[in-house]
């Protein structure tokens, strides 16, 4: 056995135990440190944003064993699920891993994120190997620790969707095609098989890559094969004929089983969408995403992919080796995936993301080119005590280029756990949906087992919504009749008053902060408020269950009960008994004792609610309505309320917006400041429609802070909006700074 270890590491490239030791350490720091972000948060809640994709696999997984099905449904259905369930856009090879997972794990949601997590842990090991392999012991430790500095690697790091197992599965490929080609032993020619089935079966990014994989095998074998040196051919023309056959066999089933579903039509229409745009100048396109290229992978790292790019091109025609081509392959598919389907580009942060994987491999070949030439160079100038240095210079060159883009990389990392992956989503609203979750599962809990829910669309339905149910969900308007589901819920910032009014005529709903439960079945009675308080982590959950956000827990609020029926009400609510507790609790006994008409009381209870707030920002409008103060709350989850005393009763809508914008990157900064002009003030729960005078109101935000300078702003919008009277009429409401 030690013979046979000997003979395989025989073939590889030459390297000095110096240089070795210093990599393996190297690469050691750079696995843990990938693993680490890649575990941080595994067992959070999922909210919205990219990140609840990951429910839909899982669910996809579950459902596997549930109605006994090869194809995906991502939905929970109450039947046996129809062809028209299936998802027949991408392969279906990470709903089967997710099936396996969630088989051997249960329901839980560290099991969606698991398989990522297992996989983006192993790509740092995965590219050491396959760069000592191709390169060096160095290049190998640099092309492993570039990719543990990228912003979007890190920041998608336990996103199990698409292209985390597609770069798990090229990496795999790229090793065994690698140790194929220099040794011609049977395991590697399994091992790169077996890569690219993976990566097949993921997403159809990983068709790309075998098409350029196996055109380059092709020329190499039968085209160019005196152009190259001697390598083990007919392992390699094995290797050429099944993966060939693998990919042809892949694609002709999803075909088949797509129009085998009735969903073959629809299919293609989904690329057609994808494409959309394909008529706009890339420049133009790329100009418009600018911002999210720059946040991706930093400016150092484009720079250097560019350069990269000729210097694997002359690397493979001066000294043709088959895997100096390999980096190429890996940017061939990364560039198709992005130019070719525009408008997921354009919707899709993460879209870039293969990027990464050619990055890793570029700074390998630069790092390789550069340590060559420091060899070459000293032993020109004679001096080969001095070569032996080479390795070290050019890993530390690696390792300063990685130290550069780390800072951004963290901040990209903590600022997509905070947003669910989805960054400045081009100035529109981001909700996290943490406290949705809590409600979700309190209703999950309430509802019975043979029943589905209906949801308002103003809930903002989210992948997660189904797998933190474990039942069918369908979005519509609030329900009239008596037929169709038995539950509904609705989100009442998002819902408009009248509907809010209809509801409450029919039906007794549990108020769950800002979320209404209707069991259309239950009896009428009096209204049951909860309030979702936020609850901060304790060291062990701040890292394995939520860091970036507090955790919530549901309590009886009887003033949330008694707020909403005064809006909505005709009868006059009793007051609760219990004394407020809370911000809110306190602002809805402020306008309670204002409507009982003890304005003593009303007074001291405003005194408490004000306190500690900052009450510099105040300023009166032209309706009589008047800004009060501003409280911001740091912890897991920054908040920020706005308390608003109502004006002069307005039939026309309006809201009190805030807004943001980022006023100068963080200190030593690769990546400019955001320049969007982003929309991050949540409504309140009353609009302001029914808002009554004398009333303290509140917008209360969980606010995502970006890199940098951040300035808050706020102001009424929309129609009728009143003017500001000795104030500006964008008030600055917080500043915040790195």
């Amino acid at each position: 056995m030690l013979a046979w270890l000997r003979a395989d590491r025989a073939s590889l490239p030459a390297a000095t135990p110096r240089g070795e030791r210093a990599a393996l350490v190297v690469l050691a720091l750079a696995s843990v440190w990938f693993a680490l972000a890649a575990i941080w948060e595994i067992g959070a809640p999922f909210g919205a944003g990219h990140y609840a994709a990951a429910t839909a696999v899982a669910t996809g997984g579950e459902n596997v064993w549930r109605w006994g099905v090869l194809g995906a449904v991502p939905h929970y259905t109450l039947d046996a699920p129809q062809p028209g369930d299936f998802y027949c856009h991408h392969p279906w090879g990470t709903f089967w891993t997710a099936a396996l997972f969630v088989k051997l794990f249960g329901h839980h949601d560290w099991v969606c994120r698991l398989p990522a997590v297992l996989m983006s842990a192993s790509m740092p090991p995965l590219l050491y190997a396959a760069g000592r392999a191709l390169w060096s012991p160095v290049a190998g430790a640099a092309a492993a620790l570039g990719f543990t500095v990228v912003p979007i690697a890190l920041a998608f790091a336990n996103f199990f969707a698409l292209e985390v197992p597609v770069m798990f599965g090229v990496a795999l490929c790229i090793w065994g095609t690698i140790r194929l080609s220099q040794s011609g032993r049977r395991r590697w020619l399994v091992l790169a098989l077996g890569g690219l089935t993976f990566a097949l079966h993921a997403d159809w990014a990983a068709f790309v890559f075998a098409a350029f994989l196996l055109a380059a095998l092709f020329a190499r074998i039968f085209v160019l094969k005196r152009f190259f040196p001697p390598a083990p051919l007919r392992r390699l023309g094995t290797f050429w004929a099944f993966a060939a056959c693998l990919a042809v066999a892949s694609a002709a089933f999803y075909l088949i089983a797509f129009a085998s579903l009735g969903q073959l039509e629809q299919f293609l229409r989904q690329g057609q969408f994808r494409t959309a745009g394909a008529e706009r100048p890339l420049a133009e396109a790329l100009l418009a995403r600018k911002t999210w290229i720059e946040t991706s992978f930093t400016p150092l790292a484009i720079a250097l992919g560019k350069l990269a790019a000729p210097v694997c091109a002359l690397r493979f025609v001066l000294l043709r080796r088959e895997g100096e081509w390999l980096p190429l392959a890996v940017l061939g598919m990364a560039v198709v995936q992005y130019v070719l389907f525009k408008n997921g580009a354009d919707i899709h942060f993460f879209w870039p993301h293969y990027f990464a994987l050619y990055f890793a491999l570029a700074l390998g070949a630069l790092t390789r080119t550069l340590e060559s030439a420091l060899s070459s160079l000293t032993l020109a100038l004679r001096r080969p005590r001095l070569g032996r240095a080479a390795p070290i210079v050019a890993l530390g060159a690696a390792a300063l280029i990685a130290l550069t883009m780390a800072p951004d990389g963290v901040r990209a990392l903590i600022f997509a756990r905070k947003t669910g992956g989805r960054f400045n989503e081009k100035g529109s609203i981001i909700h996290p949906d943490i406290d949705k979750a809590a409600a979700f599962e309190l209703v999950a809990a309430k509802m019975k087992p043979d029943q589905g829910l209906l949801v308002h669309s103003g809930m903002k339905v989210s992948y997660w919504m189904n797998w933190a149910l474990q039942r069918p969900l369908r979005v519509a308007r609030a329900p009239r009749g008596n037929g169709g589901e038995r539950y509904f819920m609705l989100d009442a910032r998002f819902t408009p008053p009248d509907e809010l009014a209809g509801v409450l005529e029919r039906h007794s709903p549990e108020l769950i902060g800002p979320f209404w439960f209707v069991d259309r079945n239950g009896p009428r009675g009096p209204l049951q408020g909860f309030r979702i308080e936020r609850v901060e982590p304790s060291a062990f959950e701040r890292f394995f269950v939520s860091g970036s956000h507090a955790l919530r827990r549901v309590e009886p609020d009887p003033w949330l009960a008694w707020e909403v029926a005064d809006h909505f009400l005709e009868a006059p609510a009793p007051a609760p008994s219990t004394e407020p507790s809370g911000a809110e609790a306190l602002r809805a006994a402020h306008n309670q004792a204002l409507a009982a008409g003890d304005e003593s009381r009303a007074r001291a209870l405003l005194e408490r609610l004000l306190r500690g707030s900052d009450q510099s920002v105040r300023c009166r409008y032209s309706d009589g309505s008047e800004l009060i103060g501003v409280r911001f709350e740091r912890g897991a989850s920054d908040v920020l309320s706005v308390y608003l005393r109502a004006g002069n009763p307005h039939a026309l809508e309006r809201r009190f917006g805030i807004e943001s914008i980022v006023e100068a990157p963080p200190a030593w900064s690769l990546v400019p400041a955001d320049p969007v002009l982003r929309d991050v003030g949540m409504p309140p729960v009353i609009a302001a429609t029914r808002w009554k005078a004398g009333y303290v109101y509140s917008t209360v935000t969980e606010v995502m802070k970006r890199p940098g300078r951040e300035r808050f702003v706020g102001g009424f919008r929309g129609l009728g909006a009143p003017e500001p009277e000795g104030c500006s009429p964008e008030q600055t409401l917080l500043v915040l700074e790195d």
